[in-house]
């Protein structure tokens, strides 16, 4: 239908369909004929409407509202309606009733409010948390939490990021790899989230840094929502945390050092201290001895003691007894790289962390842990001591290895050398713990540290079978929705290392990986 020029600039007509071509004439447009029963809002646009109810397609993919089909009129009116379309009425005159007609009805139409929850994002991310999330914190041998996370007030973008990276990690373990941002549309939306939420937390950060008193609450936000950036980056990609690390210790720095901190004894300071060095420690045995984060060897031993009285990490299951010896051996490792520790200094303190190994007794421990069961601890407890000096027989030099099991007494297997015995032997006994867990590694993330270390031993002369065994329980691990990406990078360095046929740590880590789940 062809709108005439209406000289008189009425409200429809005027100028509307009609253009000036190149030769100064007049062109028209020809107009789609509206469908008599057609939604509303196609109606108006001269559409065909597909007349899906209660909304078309054609709105809806145009994200346009679709005003339904009821147009609210009387008999009365299509009556008068009806009466103005007369034969003598040209057709501009027509269409003018019927545009009239469609915006008197919208007019009279009566649209129902429909009450919406005043925070339909968090209550989302709520369900999400509440079917998919703490279903599986009840599986764990050691749960994480036990409930949903804080999610109103200041807490909201702190969960509401929670969930944007549990989303996206739930996406990568589909896919089986990592997904970084812009790499797959179908996440597009939770990556967004997540730089939304990540934002007002760095906000909180940066307003913490600014204040100048030392220990001002904004400081000790500040302190704690570092922590929050590091474990949600370690759920994602892993891509950050190290400059998380540094911005934690710099933070500290500036809050008076670790001795001021201590000092402090501020409770929740302490748990966030205790978080990040668990994470720490960890995370620079599976560096390269030269690219530790040496900062953290501010916190002595008895730091470590005192800030382990809070809980055995669900992270780390390890005793703090061992955590320390942990922290020496990679200090250690250190000090040997730099060249600042001797042949004699080096045995002598290598067999000292070896005795206190052997001298540890884990179901002596098991009975002091309260709350957790005594014969999960002590399971776990001792799996950890064979790891931890598994760790320092494959991380340290060999001849220190070798001086400390000849002092021992070692027995040296048929054929092999005394290093090699050692090495198997421990290597066998830890193994032979781990297969009773084949098939509940989804259950036991505490365990990824000590499989790390078991796959690191395979190097060299490790059986097939042993390998997919390590590889099948590190992707265990990373397909429970609580999982952080650490399994997936160690499984990626073991199976390069692997491939490679060496047999030294620092072969297998290369560059810094954050090993935990």
């Amino acid at each position: 239908m062809t709108p005439a020029n209406d000289p008189g600039g009425s409200e429809v007509g005027a100028g509307v369909g009609t253009e000036l071509t190149n030769k100064g004439t007049i062109r028209q447009k020809r107009w789609t004929t509206r469908g008599r029963t057609g939604c509303l809002t196609c109606r108006a646009r001269h559409i065909k409407c597909d007349e899906t109810k209660p909304a078309c397609r054609r709105c809806a993919t145009g994200r346009r509202e679709c005003r339904g089909y009821d147009f609210g009129c009387d008999p009365d009116m299509l009556t008068v309606v009806a009466a103005r379309q007369s034969k003598e009425e040209t057709r501009t005159d027509a269409h003018c009733v019927r545009r009239g007609f469609v915006q008197e009805a919208v007019a009279r139409r009566q649209y129902i409010d429909e009450p919406e929850p005043p925070d339909w994002e968090c209550m989302e991310a709520a369900r999400y948390y509440l079917v998919f999330v703490l279903p599986c914190c009840d599986e764990q041998f050691m749960a994480p939490f036990t409930g949903l996370p804080p999610c109103h007030g200041p807490n909201r973008p702190i969960f509401l990021l929670n969930v944007s990276c549990h989303r996206i990690a739930d996406a990568s373990r589909a896919r089986g790899r990592l997904l970084r941002a812009r790499e797959d549309a179908s996440v597009d939306g939770a990556w967004a989230t997540h730089a939304r939420h990540m934002i007002d937390i760095l906000s909180a950060v940066n307003r913490g840094i600014s204040d100048k008193s030392l220990m001002s609450r904004s400081k000790k936000e500040a302190f704690r929502r570092i922590l929050t950036l590091l474990y949600f980056d370690l759920i994602v990609d892993a891509s950050t945390w190290r400059p998380h690390l540094v911005g934690y210790l710099a933070l500290a720095q500036h809050m008076g050092g670790v001795r001021a901190l201590m000092r402090e004894n501020d409770a929740y300071i302490n748990s966030t201290q205790w978080s990040i060095l668990v994470i720490a420690i960890a995370a620079n045995t599976t560096s390269p001895a030269s690219k530790q984060l040496c900062g953290f060897e501010a916190y002595t031993d008895e730091d470590v003691l005192l800030l382990s009285a809070l809980d055995t990490s669900p992270d780390l299951a390890c005793p703090p007894p061992l955590l320390v010896i942990v922290k020496n051996l990679t200090q250690l490792r250190g000090r040997i790289a730099d060249g600042r520790c001797s042949k004699i200094s080096l045995n002598t303190e290598l067999r000292d962390l070896f005795d206190r190994i052997g001298a540890f007794d884990y179901n002596a421990w098991a009975k002091q842990v309260n709350s957790r069961p005594e014969a999960v601890i002590s399971t776990l407890s001792h799996i950890f001591q064979v790891a931890v000096r598994l760790f320092g027989v494959l991380s340290l030099p060999q001849s220190a290895t070798v001086s400390w099991a000849v002092a021992a007494g070692y027995q040296r297997l048929p054929g092999m050398s005394m290093y090699d015995s050692v090495r198997i032997a421990h290597r066998c006994e830890l193994l032979n713990m781990l297969y009773r867990f084949r098939g509940r590694f989804k259950t036991a993330l505490a365990l990824a540290w000590p499989v790390t270390v078991a796959g690191v031993s395979l190097g060299g002369d490790g059986s097939a079978e042993d390998r997919a065994f390590v590889a099948e329980a590190l992707l265990d691990m990373w397909m429970s929705r609580l999982s952080r990406c650490g399994p997936i990078l160690c499984l990626q360095k073991l199976r390069a290392f692997w491939d490679s046929s060496k047999t030294e740590w620092d072969d297998c880590f290369d560059e810094p990986v954050p090993p935990l789940a």
